[in-house]
């Protein structure tokens, strides 16, 4: 009878069927028999091929791994190189470095100077807005300051406009601005003037126009030829009544009375 360890042997490790095998071995005849193809091997030649297995594997790694580093190293800066020998590799790389370093200070101050022109346009832009800005601003504060000032010489007793329209009307026929801090009118470029030569009163200006344009009585002015209803008779009459209703005695209606005077 076969050992344990022969049986476990014929079975597990090649494959035999042990009652096939009995009766082959009882048989006159050629048996065929199947097992399990293969190398045996003693514990040092095992050892031996997983020494050999190891290396390879190890070899086969290294391999893969530079050609891995290689490629990413290309990559990364633009190294256009066939192979993976490193000494190659860096080579290359060493020489891009040098033809680089002659270009990029060039290129370095073009672009500086791209930028301070970029810079120097947006400013004079900007400058150039926000002047816009200010003038507009002032522009309607001027004409703010104006309407406010020419609504207190519109006459009163206006017939067939309102004061807003007549006020449009106005500053369409005449211009209005300020000199020496005192509201004055010009007709295009010319100040409207007294026979003393100096600026008109606005109110004056304007009592004229409405007058003239049939907006206003020529009673609505302060009575007319008929001023003081007869009782300036003299220069000192005249300056009284001009002192006791506000009239200024340059202004055009101040000067009207005056020349009544005989």
């Amino acid at each position: 009878m076969l050992k344990q360890e022969v049986q476990k042997f014929l079975t597990d490790t090649l494959g035999m069927d042990l009652e096939a095998l009995k009766k082959a071995v009882a048989s006159d005849e050629e048996v065929e028999i199947a097992y399990k193809s293969g190398i045996l091997m003693d514990d040092t030649a095992l050892s031996a091929l997983k020494e050999t297995v190891k290396k390879e594997g190890y070899n086969e790694g290294k391999v893969a791994g530079v050609e891995i580093e290689a490629k990413r190293i290309k990559e990364k800066f633009g190294i256009e190189i066939e192979g993976k020998n490193f000494e190659h590799i860096l080579s290359q790389h060493e020489k891009q470095i040098l033809a680089n370093a002659k270009i990029e200070p060039a290129k370095k101050v073009t672009e500086l100077e791209t930028s301070l022109q970029n810079l120097q346009k947006q400013y004079q832009t900007d400058i150039e807005l926000k002047q816009k800005e200010i003038a507009d601003l002032s522009g309607t504060v001027g004409s703010l300051k104006i309407n406010n000032e020419l609504s207190k010489y519109i006459p009163e007793k206006l017939t067939g406009v309102n004061k807003n329209q007549f006020m449009a009307l106005a500053k369409m026929e005449y211009q209005f601005g300020f000199e020496n801090d005192g509201l004055i009118a010009k007709k295009g470029e010319t100040v409207i003037k007294d026979k003393l030569e100096k600026p008109l009163p606005v109110s004056d200006v304007l009592t004229d126009f409405a007058v003239k344009n049939g907006w206003m009585s020529v009673e609505g002015r302060g009575g007319g030829d008929d001023v003081g209803g007869g009782e300036i008779k003299t220069l000192k009459d005249a300056f009284d009544y001009m002192k006791k209703n506000n009239i200024d005695p340059y202004s055009h209606e101040g000067m009207k009375i005056q020349e009544k005077i005989k």
